[in-house]
């Protein structure tokens, strides 16, 4: 078996403009671990820092709700340009998907 079919792929070899829902999941995943995503209590946003940029960074809040039944995707709101694309998430919103930890941010995440 070859170790170039096994082998997960590299955070930096994937596209960091994606808004395929599997590779944004896997980047997001990897900014929230490496503590990108800081919980602003006093604005009620996200920022989200560049991990290449030296001092560029995205903001995610909470917006309404599009429909009934939306995707977790739907109720966030980035500055990016994909921050507003119904088709899939961007990188940015994933990392706050997997970022809300602390009750106060939780709670917020999940009621607005």
């Amino acid at each position: 078996m070859s170790n170039d079919t096994t082998r997960r792929p590299l955070v930096y070899t994937l596209d960091w403009q994606t808004v395929d829902v599997a590779q944004s999941a896997t980047l997001g995943k990897a900014l929230s671990s490496r503590g990108y995503v800081i919980w602003r209590p006093q604005a009620f946003h996200w920022i989200v820092v560049s991990p290449t940029q030296s001092g560029r960074h995205e903001t995610v809040h909470k917006g309404a709700m599009a429909s009934e039944k939306p995707m977790w995707w739907d109720s966030l709101i980035c500055t990016c340009p994909n921050g507003t694309n119904p088709e899939g998430p961007c990188v940015h919103k994933s990392a706050v998907h997997q970022h809300a930890t602390n009750p106060c941010e939780y709670q917020y995440y999940n009621e607005g």
